[in-house]
């Protein structure tokens, strides 16, 4: 009884325990991906994310910087920002080839319930605010890591495979902007899903470098709010896991 008693306050303190041996309400929380053995926590009200962070481990393919965290009502509100740029997107003066491609790119967003903050795994629990409180359906997916990057908005959709050492502008020689681009700022988004605005024009080039599985955005020349959106949503896609 007693080493049952000990077990017990060990697994509170990390702040894992079954709700079987637990007997009261617990939050049911789970990894899912490329985990070495991803499962459902049973973790009591008030746990927090360093609770799961410190007892996971990851398989050798994992990539770190590309562990999302989703949650059910985050779904809705991503579902709620597609349909409005769906919306949106029908009253703007675009290209004919410029309309497509947004329609293409809009119509093929999942709503994933992403919650776009960014966090360091392996730091998370000596960084408060990153390690939030968990809540009911808390969902960590680690994928695999990728091989390329994707361009889209207002350019031609494409995957152009990942090559360390090369700058944004250069990946940008590849790219096909569509009209209506901005033609001197392009928006990366890192898997992690923090969005920067570089430059790459010939008088306000900046020296940035890509992580695989990046997006570069090529924005909207005047549609400031509409490239946010897209953004956003852009930084809620799971890279493939």
């Amino acid at each position: 009884m007693k080493k049952l008693t000990q077990l017990l306050i060990l697994c509170f303190s990390l702040g894992l325990v079954s709700a079987a041996n637990a007997g009261d309400y617990t939050l049911d929380v789970s990894t899912q991906g490329q985990f070495v053995k991803p499962q459902t926590y049973h973790v009591p009200p008030g746990a927090r994310i360093a609770a799961l962070t410190s007892h996971w481990q990851l398989k050798t393919d994992a990539y770190p910087l590309g562990i999302a965290l989703t949650r059910e009502q985050d779904k809705l509100q991503q579902s709620r920002i597609r349909w409005a740029l769906q919306y949106r997107l029908q009253d703007m003066h675009l290209a004919s080839i410029t309309r497509t491609s947004f329609y293409r790119q809009i119509t093929s967003f999942v709503a994933t319930g992403r919650v776009l903050w960014q966090f360091d795994w392996d730091l998370v629990d000596i960084k408060p605010k990153q390690n939030r409180p968990l809540i009911q359906g808390d969902t960590f997916i680690a994928p695999k890591r990728p091989s390329s990057i994707i361009a889209g908005g207002a350019a031609s959709i494409a995957k152009i495979p990942f090559k360390g050492g090369m700058t944004v502008r250069d990946y940008m020689q590849s790219v096909h902007r569509l009209p209506g681009a901005d033609p001197s700022y392009v928006w990366v988004i890192t898997p992690d899903t923090k969005i920067r605005k570089i430059g790459v024009s010939y008088w306000n080039a900046q020296k940035a470098y890509l992580a695989p599985g990046s997006v570069l955005y090529v924005p909207l020349s005047g549609h400031k709010d509409f490239n946010d959106s897209m953004a956003q949503l852009y930084a809620a896609q799971i890279l493939p896991y």
